[in-house]
C-alpha cells in the first residue's frame, strides 16, 4: 500500500487561468460555481450505482480503474504512479471538465466494494483535485463523512485505516473552510462511532491552529477519558503540551493528574513529555516522583525523553538547569531503568552542559554493561 502524505495543492482553475492548454478559459468561473450543485446531487444516488457504478461519471476516469488498482496495490512513489499525473493531465488540458472530474471523485469515495478507489479518490481531492469554492460545500462534506463511517475496519485493516486518514484529513480540509467550522471540528473530534480511532487521531491533528475556546476542554476531556480510545487520547494529551499561556495552568493540572494516577502506563508517559513541555523545569518533581512510584522502564524512558527536551531549551534561557541535572543523575545512576532511559539521561547532562557529563560518561564506558557502554561511546564520538 502506499503511504501518502498532504502535498501542494493543484487547482484545476488555477492551471485554466494560467493558460496552461485550457480550451476555454473564460468559462473556467462558471464551471467552479458549477460545482455546488453537482457534486451534493451525487448523495441521492441509489445504492447499487454509488461509487464507481455511478452514471455521472466521467468516463475518462472510469477508463483508469484499472490503473488506479494496479498502482494503489504496490509499493511505489507518487510519481511513478500514472493515474495521479493523468487526472491532472485531464484536469489541466479542458478547465471545462474539471467540475465532472471533482464530481467523479466525490464518487468514488462511495465506493462500497474496493478500499484502493477509495483511497485514490480521497487522496486526490486531499490537494491535487481541487476547485474554488469546492470546499464550502456542506454536502460534499456530509458524503466524506458518511464515507467515512462506512469505512469497514474488519476487512483489509491496514488499507482501511490509511483510507480513514485520508477520507478524514479530507473531511478537515470541507470543515475548516465552512461556516462554523469550529463546532463542526468538536463534533467530529468528539463522535466515537467511527471505525477506526484513525479518523479522530486526523481530527485532532489537522485542528485549525486558530480554532477557538472550544478546543481546550473538548482536548482536556479527552486526554482525560479513562474510558476513549489510547491512540485518541494520546493525540490530545500531544496536542495539550503546546497550548498557548492563557490555557497552561488548567493544562498543567490535567496532565499532572494522569502523569500521577492514569491507569494506562502509555498515557502517563505521553503526558510526562507534554507536561515537560507545558510546565518546564517545574515538572520535575511530579516526574520524578513518577519515576519512583511507577517504576517500569517506560516510565523512566518518558521522564528521559522529557528531561533532554527541558535540557534543550536551557541554552534559550528561562529554563533552570539545575532540577534538570539533579534528575538526570538519578536515572543514569539507577541501573534498573533501562539502557535507553540511561542514555537519554545523560544526553541531558550533555545538553545542559553540565561538568558532570564526561565523568559520568567515561564511568559508564568502564563500567560492567558492554552494550551501555557502547552506546555511551557513540555518543560522546559525536561532534
Amino acid at each position: 500500500m502506499i503511504v501518502r502524505t498532504s502535498i501542494v495543492a493543484i487547482s484545476l482553475l488555477a492551471l485554466a487561468a494560467c493558460g496552461q492548454g485550457s480550451k476555454s478559459p473564460s468559462k473556467s468561473g462558471a464551471a467552479a460555481d458549477g460545482i455546488q450543485g453537482s457534486a451534493s446531487a451525487g448523495g441521492a444516488v441509489a445504492a447499487k450505482q454509488r461509487g464507481i457504478a455511478n452514471p455521472a461519471n466521467a468516463p475518462e476516469l472510469t477508463a483508469l480503474l484499472d490503473e488506479v488498482r494496479k498502482c494503489w496495490d504496490t509499493n511505489t512513489s507518487d510519481a511513478a504512479c500514472p493515474p495521479i499525473a493523468k487526472v491532472v493531465a485531464l484536469a489541466a488540458a479542458d478547465a471545462t471538465r474539471a467540475p465532472k472530474l471533482y464530481d467523479t471523485l466525490v464518487n468514488w469515495i462511495e465506493e462500497p466494494s474496493d478500499w484502493h478507489i477509495r483511497q485514490f479518490a480521497a487522496f486526490m481531492l486531499n490537494g491535487r483535485i481541487t476547485l474554488k469554492g469546492a470546499r464550502t460545500n456542506s454536502a460534499v462534506l456530509g458524503r466524506i463523512l458518511t464515507a467515512l463511517k462506512n469505512e469497514p475496519a474488519a476487512t483489509q485493516p491496514r488499507q482501511a485505516a490509511q483510507t480513514a486518514m485520508q477520507l478524514a484529513q479530507l473531511a478537515v480540509g470541507y470543515a475548516n473552510a465552512g461556516a462554523g467550522h469550529e463546532a463542526t471540528l468538536v463534533a467530529l473530534v468528539n463522535d466515537k462511532t467511527y471505525a477506526h480511532p484513525s479518523a479522530r487521531v486526523e481530527f485532532i491533528k489537522l485542528l485549525d491552529p486558530k480554532v477557538g475556546a472550544g478546543r481546550i476542554p473538548m482536548l482536556l476531556a479527552i486526554a482525560t477519558d479513562a474510558h476513549d480510545d489510547e491512540l485518541v487520547r494520546d493525540s490530545a494529551i500531544g496536542a495539550l503540551g503546546h497550548v498557548g499561556e492563557g490555557d497552561r495552568a488548567k493544562v498543567i493540572e490535567a496532565l499532572t493528574l494522569i502523569v500521577q494516577s492514569d491507569p494506562s502506563e502509555k498515557m502517563a508517559r505521553s503526558s510526562i513529555q507534554a507536561l515537560a513541555w507545558s510546565a518546564g523545569s517545574a515538572a520535575i518533581p511530579v516526574i520524578m516522583e513518577t519515576v519512583e512510584k511507577r517504576a517500569t522502564n517506560g516510565i523512566a524512558h518518558a521522564a528521559a525523553v522529557a528531561l533532554v527536551q527541558l535540557a534543550s531549551r536551557t541554552a534559550q534561557g528561562g529554563v533552570d538547569a539545575k532540577p534538570i541535572v539533579e534528575a538526570a543523575l538519578k536515572i543514569v545512576n539507577n541501573e534498573s531503568a533501562g539502557r535507553e532511559a540511561r542514555v537519554y539521561a545523560l544526553r541531558a547532562l550533555k545538553w545542559a552542559n553540565d561538568s558532570g557529563f564526561k565523568p559520568t560518561a567515561d564511568r559508564l564506558v568502564r563500567g560492567r554493561d558492554a552494550l551501555l557502554a557502547t552506546l555511551v561511546q557513540q555518543m560522546l564520538a559525536e561532534k
